[in-house]
């Protein structure tokens, strides 16, 4: 319960930052960035319960003898999901500046990168010896990579939907 605590006082401290005091009146910012400084706080948040709730799991099924993902990328993916969670839910909340050209191009390479990502993991799983599963079950490195392209291709078609709207 103490990191909740810290992380409301944190981004209160954030929030307060950007109230100057000049003379006896504030000069505060727009409202619309303390929504978006508000609405990057629940998602960080939201991010930070995910990663503990998917590291619980992992651990309560390694000891139960179940690796979920073979080698070093079952921690990979725990990371990838909840950075998936926190873009997803910060560009569904308004977190983001639809019309900076900056995250345009961001999610355009996010996008063509889990496209082409996405295209020779196919290949690799349908056309070659790899396997999405391995013998013993869990998810192969080539089936990490598949998800996590889906992943990518999620939050690209996410942003690029929500611009599309925000735009009109």
């Amino acid at each position: 319960m103490e990191i909740f605590t810290w992380l409301n006082l944190l981004s209160n401290y954030h929030i307060l930052i950007l109230h100057r005091r000049k003379g006896n009146e504030f000069m505060s910012q727009d409202t619309s960035t303390i929504k978006q400084l508000k609405a990057r706080q629940n998602a960080l948040l939201h991010g930070i319960l995910l990663m503990s709730v998917l590291l619980l799991a992992d651990t309560y099924l390694r000891t139960r003898s179940y690796i979920l993902i073979d080698g070093i990328w079952d921690n990979t993916f725990i990371i990838v999901a909840a950075f998936t969670l926190i873009f997803l839910e910060m560009i569904i909340k308004g977190a983001f500046d639809l019309s900076d050209p900056v995250w345009t191009v961001l999610a355009g390479a996010v996008g063509i990168g889990s496209i082409a990502a996405f295209v020779s993991q196919i290949y690799l799983i349908f056309f070659s010896k790899d396997s999405f599963f391995l013998i013993t079950e869990s998810i192969s490195s080539n089936g990490f990579f598949l998800i996590c392209s889906v992943l990518g291709m999620l939050v690209a078609a996410a942003y690029f939907i929500k611009r599309k709207c925000f735009l009109r």
